[in-house]
């Protein structure tokens, strides 16, 4: 591109650091205000890759809150993209419509899906006698949707200025949960108890579900949607989780090819890339605000006002603080992922794209099927299934025996949900059966915390406040720590925070304004 053949300047308006999709969203929405941006990325966009034998490896998982157009209002993402004038053409390669998951459990098994007649289908079969409170859940979805997916859509006005005579917000301003949350309360009060009762303020899933087996199945949905499980969750966050899990959807192709697309847009808007000899980065800070930043072996400093961080906040503290490693102890743990390539005939006829198994005392296990030619790759015999799991920092460890016994476990509870498997794959990586795996697992992730691949399998350490960690203006850490019952969609929410303080700050309205 021409656009990485151009000279860097002294000076930018707005630094991106990184190439998550959030990050590239807010470099795209600050070029189109007419401001200039670089973009500092280590390569393309592009995160998957072909491991030994030539199996498929994509450590990404694909599923994003925000991107489903539906018919009413859309997703957060959807709807900036859409004002942005996103090729259409673009959009329906990348996005497929009325995606779908699955919770497993030993005792249930049920679709997710985004009507709601559908939906309760599924719950009664699966409930039978005792479905009062799942049937509940699903008309307390019915009626927080009518609010939550507009109060979300609506984000980017509601961080706009306006002139007080222009037409009124369709949300008041300012952004407030707890204004929503009342308005959705006064739509249920008075509906049944056990609607009521999805908006407690009581931490305790169990006042709303109380049979043997319901908090697994509960868990298992809330995985599908945040791709971890929550330690700690309310009816209420529970019933938030849902909602906005049906704004989501998965790309063709993984997130790679979201981030691809959301490269080229950034550059047509007139933002610059920059790819940088080496993988130093260090932010300098005067008096409590950004000065710039020192890219790769360069040793002149590349003065901003502001740097947006497609990071965890840990890595942006270490570019801060001038460190070379990020400590381990600031994120959750890890997500693993085993790879594997199954012939077509055994992948069962109901399988979702996406499913969660969740068993008692085990980590929850995500399946998610991928198809080889959405990677531009051959595969009309087979399918890619990616197996992950989260595991908490307690059981990390960076010896590879170790990790052989974590993924031995993660195939065996795969092969209990899946018929067949075992006899239909036909290839993995990592290939924990293999005499030469633990050089296998080195080669391909290092033998320490420093790849970056690593930086991929962190989990962000999810905590109220993020921003008081660092109390540096003009510095944006993307990574949705802040807002753990959002999901994927926190980090999409912190790119728009970023990009209207540019704006304001600059004189402009905001994001789309």
């Amino acid at each position: 591109m021409n656009q990485r053949q151009r000279r860097l300047q002294e000076n930018y308006d707005w630094i991106v650091l990184g190439d998550t999709p959030a990050a590239l969203l807010c470099a795209a929405l600050v070029a189109r205000m007419g401001l200039s941006v670089l973009i500092v990325s280590e390569d393309s966009g592009k995160k998957w890759e072909l491991a030994q034998a030539g199996q498929l490896v994509d450590l990404e998982p694909n599923f994003l809150m925000g991107l489903a157009r539906m018919d009413r209002l859309g997703g957060m993402v959807a709807e900036c993209l859409s004002r942005m004038r996103f090729p259409a053409v673009d959009w329906e390669q990348l996005i497929r419509h009325e995606y779908l998951f699955q919770a497993i459990t030993p005792r249930f098994r049920a679709s997710f899906a985004h009507q709601t007649e559908l939906f309760e289908r599924e719950l009664k079969r699966e409930t039978g006698d005792y479905a009062q409170s799942w049937t509940a859940l699903s008309q307390a979805l019915s009626v927080t949707e009518i609010l939550s997916h507009g109060f979300w859509r609506y984000l980017p006005e509601r961080l706009s200025l306006r002139d007080p005579k222009h037409q009124a917000l369709p949300m008041e301003v300012p952004l407030s949960e707890e204004l929503l949350r009342a308005k959705v309360q006064g739509m249920v009060s008075n509906s049944d108890a056990t609607v009521r009762g999805w908006f407690a303020q009581s931490p305790n899933l169990n006042e709303v579900l109380r049979r043997e087996g319901d908090l697994e199945w509960m868990q298992a949905w809330l995985v599908g949607a945040l791709g971890k499980e929550l330690q700690a969750v309310s009816p209420y966050q529970a019933l938030q989780v849902l909602s906005l899990a049906r704004t989501g959807s998965r790309v063709r192709g993984g997130v790679s090819s979201l981030r691809q697309a959301l490269l080229r847009l950034a550059i047509r808007l007139g933002a610059q890339v920059e790819t940088p000899d080496g993988h130093g980065r260090r932010i300098f800070i005067e008096e409590g605000k950004i000065l710039g930043v020192q890219l790769g072996q360069r040793s002149s400093v590349i003065r901003t006002s502001g740097i947006a961080a497609g990071c965890s906040t840990a890595l942006a503290r270490s570019w801060v603080d001038g460190e070379e490693t990020a400590r381990l102890e600031a994120h959750e743990g890890l997500r693993v992922t085993l790879a594997l390539s199954v012939r077509k005939k055994g992948i069962p006829a109901g399988m979702l794209e996406r499913a969660v198994w969740k068993e008692n005392g085990a980590p929850a296990l995500e399946m998610e099927r991928a198809f080889p030619e959405e990677y531009g790759l051959p595969g009309l015999d087979h399918e890619s299934i990616f197996l992950r799991s989260v595991f908490p920092l307690e059981a990390v460890d960076w010896t590879a025996s170790r990790w052989r016994s974590v993924l031995e476990r993660m195939y065996r509870q795969a092969c209990e949900v899946v018929p067949f498997l075992e006899e239909n794959e036909f290839r993995r990586f990592p290939d924990f059966r293999a005499s030469d795996f633990e050089d296998q697992w080195s080669r391909y992730f290092g033998t320490g915390p420093l790849s970056p691949r690593w930086e991929l399998m962190r989990v962000p350490l999810r905590r109220p406040d993020k921003s008081k960690q660092l109390s540096v203006e003009g510095l944006f850490v993307l990574d949705g720590a802040n807002r753990p019952e959002w999901g994927s969609l926190g980090e999409f929410a912190d790119a728009l925070d970023a990009t209207s303080w540019m704006a304001h700050r600059s004189g402009l309205a905001g994001p789309l304004g």
